[in-house]
This record gives structure tokens, C-alpha cells and sequence, in this order.
């Protein structure tokens, strides 16, 4: 019988360079304040504790797109191997069922981390989103006044970034090696022919859990 899905676990180095969508079917950021905190924290005490072990975070549960339409042509048109590269980077695109907010969150951490290599995030319905996460996030003043209900929470978590790591003195090169690293998603990979919609009105249910098998 053909396995329906495919776990394994992927450092967020290995994320570098995917491109991620985030369907119109799922809200926007809403992490709290507390959330990012305790995310922070926890890597934290991981790297303090000099384990070899990892830091498992929670599925992202995840569906590859389909390769978009023209892509084969744009690559017969590219005049370098660089513009081969960027058009191949770029058809390496998943939907996210399930894990938008831990994924946003480890980006805005590695934003203000000002690692340079990231991978990124689209929102269907909600475009402007990826522009001010990839740019103006960076210019935000905890509280500022702001009708989009995304920026404010993606600024606010920023804010925490930054107040955290100057409380508590941390060395950011080696927690950004820690993060990059050590820190691993459960990448929940659903075959093709599932319906995303259907798996995420399970998940957020409660009506489907993993096996012991793949919790292990």
C-alpha cells in the first residue's frame, strides 16, 4: 500500500531558499507576546545545556504545490546559470497546512538575527503581509498605531525579539547557530492527493493526532 505521508525532520537550515503558502482557508499571525517568549527561552536553555541532542519543534505539516505554469519556459528563456538557479529555488514551493505560526515566528527570529539566507513566506489573501514580514518589519516601534491586524502582530512579536535578546545578554552568533542547527521542525509531508482543506479542518479539530510511531 502506497504511505500516504512522509516525517522526517528538517533543521531550519534545510528550510533556507523553500518558498512557503500559506492558503486562504488558514488566519493570519496571532502569535502573543508570551508565545515568542517562551519560544526564546526554551532555545535558550537548550543551547545552555551544550546537548547534542536537538530541539524538536511541532509539525509543519505540508503539501508540495504544483509546479507553476511557464516555469519550463522562463528556464529555456534564462540567459545564467544564477537566473536557472533563482527560477529552480523558486518552483520549490509548499503549501502550509498545518504550522504558520511557528514558521512566521522562527522567521521574524531569524530576521532580526539578520541571517541573510531565509526562505519565504506567501500569503494568499494577505500579500501585503510577506512585504512588510520581509522589510518594513524592521522599523517597528512596540505599540505603533497600524489598521492591519497581521502587521501589528508581526511587529509586536519583533519588538519581543529584540527586547529579549537585550535582557538577557544572549550571544546571537551562537544562537543563531543553535536555531539554524539544532532546531527541527517534524515535517509532516501529506501526498498529493489529499485534500489540504480537509487535513486542516482535522488538525485544528482535534480529530486527528499523530501514531507513537510518528511522534518518535
Amino acid at each position: 500500500e502506497k504511505n500516504m505521508s512522509n516525517i522526517e525532520l528538517k533543521a531550519i537550515k534545510d528550510l533556507v531558499g523553500m518558498n512557503f503558502f500559506i492558503p486562504n482557508y488558514q488566519r493570519g499571525y496571532r502569535w502573543t507576546c508570551q508565545q515568542v517568549k517562551d519560544l526564546l527561552d526554551d532555545i535558550k536553555e537548550f543551547m545552555e545545556n551544550n546537548s547534542t541532542n536537538i530541539y524538536c519543534i511541532q509539525p509543519l505539516v505540508v503539501k508540495r504545490a504544483p509546479i507553476r505554469e511557464g516555469l519550463l519556459d522562463q528556464i529555456k528563456l534564462a540567459k545564467s546559470v544564477d537566473d536557472v538557479r533563482r527560477l529552480i529555488n523558486t518552483s520549490d514551493t509548499w503549501e502550509v497546512i498545518d504550522g504558520q505560526q511557528r514558521l512566521t515566528t522562527i522567521y521574524i527570529i531569524l530576521k532580526y538575527l539578520q541571517h541573510e539566507e531565509l526562505y519565504t513566506l506567501e500569503y494568499k489573501t494577505r500579500k501585503d503581509s510577506w512585504v512588510y514580514l520581509n522589510k518594513d518589519i524592521v522599523s517597528y516601534n512596540s505599540g505603533d498605531t497600524t489598521t492591519n491586524i497581521d502587521f501589528y502582530h508581526m511587529g509586536e512579536a519583533y519588538c519581543v525579539v529584540k527586547e529579549w535578546k537585550f535582557a538577557h545578554n544572549v550571544d546571537c552568533q551562537k544562537f543563531l547557530q543553535t536555531l539554524l542547527d539544532r532546531v527541527k521542525f517534524i515535517w509532516y509531508e501529506v501526498d498529493e492527493a489529499q485534500n489540504p482543506k480537509e487535513i486542516f479542518q482535522r488538525l485544528n479539530l482535534g480529530k486527528i493526532s499523530l501514531t507513537n510511531s510518528e511522534l518518535i
